[in-house]
């Protein structure tokens, strides 16, 4: 009989060992699930603080700081964030909380997720790139958001220079945190 216990034991340890690799396996991948539901999570709450001090400028002649800084998800370089005018009125009634024609959408594609939020503001938004009327913000550059250039992580300043008694479309000057030689031109 300890015959049969000693030729049993090394297929139990290779049953066990096999056994253990399962569970390692399904351990990994659900932690790595979790860290990108977080980094999603997190993500989501950038891109929003950023649409809502967009959306407060359109709306009040003020000036509003924001900082926008992407958790790590993946590689930072292959992530990009642009803003755009949408004609689709599909599209649109989705993702604002009205139907509308148009909209402008802040969209961001991360090689593992992509985002997209409905900035409530009026799709003829303008923003001026014209130092003079914009005034000027210490280490920082005046830019467009809709651009063909991606929106850049770091520190950023709003300010709406609509005239007061304009009723026409807003008009909103962008700084973006300048770094090295940017700062110099």
């Amino acid at each position: 009989m300890n015959i049969k216990g000693q030729e049993a034991g090394p297929f139990e340890l290779l049953v066990a060992v096999v056994m253990m690799g399962f569970v390692l396996i399904i351990g990994l991948q659900a932690m790595d699930m979790v860290q990108k539901n977080s980094c999603r999570q997190q993500t989501d709450k950038t891109l929003e603080d950023f649409k809502t001090a967009l959306e407060l400028v359109s709306k009040s002649n003020e000036q509003k700081k924001t900082f926008l800084d992407f958790p790590d998800c993946g590689q930072k370089k292959d992530q990009t964030l642009r803003m755009e005018i949408q004609q689709d009125p599909a599209l649109c009634s989705k993702l604002c909380t009205t139907a509308r024609p148009t909209c402008v959408l802040l969209k961001l594609y991360n090689p593992s997720f992509s985002m997209s939020k409905c900035v409530t503001m009026p799709a003829l938004t303008n923003f001026s790139t014209d130092s003079t009327a914009c005034g000027e913000v210490e280490n920082h550059v005046l830019v467009s958001l809709f651009s063909e250039q991606d929106i850049q992580q770091g520190s950023w300043q709003f300010r709406n220079i609509t005239s007061a008694g304009s009723a026409g479309t807003p008009i909103i000057c962008a700084f973006q945190e300048c770094k090295g030689t940017q700062c110099s031109s």
